[in-house]
């Protein structure tokens, strides 16, 4: 839950070069570090994180405008 909020607080969950620069330094560390791990599970949860940011910022929701 504090990803989540922390990705949308920061707005780094939306941008891609974000998610691009944890899969390099994911794919650079070596088989069974702590870290890769830990960016593995984070890199897992993309989409969701991706989806809850849109829901927290009201984007796709309806929109009532008044004339």
């Amino acid at each position: 839950e504090k990803i989540k909020d922390l990705l949308t607080e920061s707005g780094y969950g939306e941008k891609e070069i974000f998610w691009q620069v944890a899969q390099a330094i994911s794919e650079a560390l070596p088989e069974g570090d702590k870290e890769k791990q830990l960016l593995q599970g984070l890199l897992y949860g993309k989409e969701s994180y991706l989806k809850e940011a849109k829901v927290l910022s009201g984007e796709g929701q309806l929109k009532i405008f008044k004339e």
